[in-house]
């Protein structure tokens, strides 16, 4: 009784190991894409800035953009990397 017990321990602390490499290899990566995406929105936002100087909402729309489009395109990376994995899991 005693060796299933350790047995057990044993399984539970790789699996706790495994979930925590996993959710330690998605914040990284996430973390990573968010600063591409952050970087690709905020050259578009400086350069239509620059073009459309005369437009009166031109700079809170780029704050705006700099901060939320970035992470939405966070959750397109995710979801589409979902519908990939899910379809071709299915094949």
């Amino acid at each position: 009784m005693q060796r299933d017990n350790e047995q057990d321990r044993l399984e539970e602390s790789q699996a706790l190991w495994k979930l925590s490499a996993y959710i330690f290899g998605v914040v990284a990566i996430s973390a990573l894409l968010l600063a591409v995406n952050a970087g690709m929105v905020f050259g578009l936002a400086t350069s239509l800035g620059t073009r459309f100087q005369n437009f009166p909402l031109i700079e809170p729309l780029t704050q705006y953009a700099i901060y939320v489009v970035p992470v939405l395109f966070l959750y397109l990376e995710w979801y589409a990397w979902d519908v990939l994995i899910s379809i071709r899991r299915r094949k």
